[in-house]
């Protein structure tokens, strides 16, 4: 996962997924979906609430990528509510940004 002010990028990795099905309601996420006869389901209470309208997600691959609005803008602490380690979700530094480097961003673009 990566995140930036008003958004979040979420990546779920699972090979020739299908009856995949991601519902989002306030700060809960949840996917589920079946590859190769092996069902997968994931539930979270995220840190903030996410704008369900403004989120889009879609099987790219090996992956089911997800862009997660969030409702309120601002940098969260981290994505899960709960201060605990989940060793099944790891950072995506291909996509990591820092607070300060976010701002860079917006400071190019206008």
């Amino acid at each position: 996962w990566a995140q930036r002010n008003d958004k979040l990028y979420f990546t779920v990795q699972v090979q020739d997924l299908t009856d995949d099905k991601v519902e989002i309601e306030g700060n809960k996420l949840h996917f589920s979906g079946t590859s190769h006869g092996k069902e997968y389901a994931l539930d979270l209470e995220l840190f903030g609430e996410v704008d369900k309208e403004g989120s889009t997600w879609s099987k790219l691959g090996r992956n089911l990528e997800m862009l997660l609005k969030k409702k309120d803008e601002g940098w969260w602490d981290r994505l899960t509510k709960e201060k605990v380690k989940m060793h099944n979700i790891k950072i995506d530094w291909s996509r990591y940004k820092d607070e300060d480097e976010a701002d860079d961003d917006l400071k190019l673009d206008g």
